[in-house]
């Protein structure tokens, strides 16, 4: 009933072994059947081996055959052209391939063909008769083979152009290759299309970048240098396309073209702070100086530096914000301790405010910055003593109404003077007189450190 059960393991062991080489031997009789039965390659199959394998020279005598023997079949045609390439008998090859494409051949058998004899006429320099061929074989062809064929034939076109400092014909190639681009992406059976596109889109974009440079700087044509720079970014829209072009806007007197353009790349780029430069110069020309103190601040946001803090100070000043524009160059001073001209530069942003203070009438103010500016002044001698004592500069430490170089009045001395009203000689030459100032009585003759934001409360009275 169970008649593995009943037998020796000995005897299983030998059961399996036969089965296992019957098995094979069937395997291998099968596989001897299927060869000897296989026919063997055709005389065509033969020739387009031996051509794949870099064999033509015997290959063509068999094609050559087969077209004689099959007069009617165009299939030999390709292969036959091709073959002649190879064999450098260009004017047999280039007739077979005519004829094939006269006889239309499909499409799949005569694409490659073409492009083998395009990228010969390529590589011996002759671009108008690879572009002649392509052009005329582009019906009966492969078109997405074609153009792209078609585009690294104009870039290697461009590029001799270039390199014989013909850049008009450069760029003219390279529109004809970008002109291509919809048909190249569009085809999926071309690998990386994508690729090919955006390297025709940045040769073209540097190209008339670079000749956009040519015209600005040799040929003194800023009219032709933006037309270079327009055609660039509708190409490839750059922030340093942006940039050069705003630069030319300006030059050419277009600045709310440049401002324009600057505000894009600021909105698509936050952090782009050449930009931001460039468009508080280009307020400030313009004289929209509220307008470049907000992109001031916003540049400060990314860069928080002294010379910003600098140049928001002197818009201030302009708009007669000296009280802000005072604030502004404390925080410079802050980050760049002892900066001489950080200081000259408070001094006379504090002595105009200390005018515009004496205008209006406001003197308890005014005497209060003039003693802030005096303090600022006698700070500045200080840097400048120490500046020529480490140059080596034989002077003494001037004295109480004396400054290396000369001699001044008592109240323009450096610290040690009087800094602001001298009771006793009513004419001395003091800070407040300076600014045009009447004497006022009794002044504080400590100088305040801080600068004053409000006038004080009261006046000291005479004695």
């Amino acid at each position: 009933m169970y008649p593995f059960a009943t037998r020796h393991k000995s005897q299983i062991t030998a059961l399996l072994t036969k089965s296992f080489l019957v098995v094979i031997l069937v395997l291998a009789v099968a596989a001897l059947v299927s060869y000897w039965l296989k026919p063997p390659f055709t005389k065509f199959e033969q020739a387009r081996n031996l051509i794949r394998a870099g064999k033509a020279a015997r290959a063509v005598p068999i094609l050559e055959d087969l077209q004689r023997r099959n007069p009617d079949d165009t299939s030999f045609l390709p292969w036959l052209a091709k073959g002649y390439l190879a064999c450098d008998r260009l004017a047999e090859g280039r007739a077979a391939l005519d004829k094939a494409i006269k006889l239309r051949v499909p499409p799949e058998k005569i694409t490659n063909a073409v492009l083998a004899y395009s990228t010969y006429y390529q590589n011996n320099g002759d671009f108008t008769q690879a572009e002649s061929l392509l052009d005329w074989a582009k019906p009966y062809c492969q078109i997405g083979e074609i153009q792209l064929a078609k585009a690294k034939l104009y870039l290697e076109w461009a590029s001799q152009c270039e390199s014989a400092g013909r850049t008009d014909e450069a760029i003219e190639k390279l529109e004809f290759a970008h002109s291509l681009i919809p048909e190249i992406v569009s085809n999926n059976s071309i690998a990386d299309s994508q690729t090919y596109a955006t390297i025709i889109s940045n040769r073209l974009s540097q190209t008339l970048k670079r000749e956009a440079a040519v015209f600005e700087t040799r040929r003194k044509s800023n009219v032709q240098a933006i037309a270079c720079l327009n055609k660039s970014l509708k190409i490839t829209d750059l922030p340093s396309t942006r940039l050069q072009l705003a630069d030319l806007y300006r030059q050419n007197g277009q600045r709310q073209d440049a401002i324009a353009l600057l505000r894009q790349v600021i909105k698509n780029d936050a952090n782009n702070l050449a930009a931001k430069h460039a468009l508080i110069g280009l307020l400030t020309e313009t004289k929209n100086l509220s307008g470049a103190k907000q992109a001031l601040k916003e540049l400060m946001k990314n860069e928080p530096g002294a010379e910003n803090y600098q140049l928001l100070a002197k818009l201030e000043s302009k708009v007669g914000n000296y009280s802000q524009a005072a604030t502004a160059l404390e925080e410079a001073i802050s980050l760049k301790q002892g900066d001489l001209n950080l200081l000259k530069n408070l001094e006379s942003v504090l002595i105009k405010w200390a005018d515009s203070l004496a205008a209006r009438g406001n003197l308890k103010e005014c005497v209060l910055v003039k003693a802030s500016a005096a303090k600022v002044r006698a700070k500045v001698a200080d840097i400048e003593f120490g500046m020529s004592k480490k140059l080596g500069q034989a002077h003494a430490k001037p004295k109480a109404g004396q400054v290396p170089g000369g001699s001044l009045s008592e109240s323009q001395a450096v610290p040690g003077a009087k800094l602001l009203i001298d009771q006793s000689n009513p004419s001395s030459q003091s800070s407040v007189d300076r600014l045009k100032l009447p004497i006022l009585p009794q002044v504080p003759t400590q100088v305040p450190t801080q600068i004053p934001t409000q006038a004080p409360t009261q006046v000291p009275s005479d004695d």
